[in-house]
């Protein structure tokens, strides 16, 4: 199954927002600080 470049990026996106979304779950510290940039 091949994907294209684009569901590749949407993928890769998705992941990242998802481990980004754990971290602040996990530090809520974190995301005080990412608001404050």
């Amino acid at each position: 199954m091949l994907h294209t470049a684009r569901q590749e990026r949407a993928l890769h996106h998705q992941m990242l927002l998802y481990l980004f979304v754990h971290l602040v779950k996990k530090f809520p510290c974190l995301s005080i600080r990412v608001r404050q940039l």
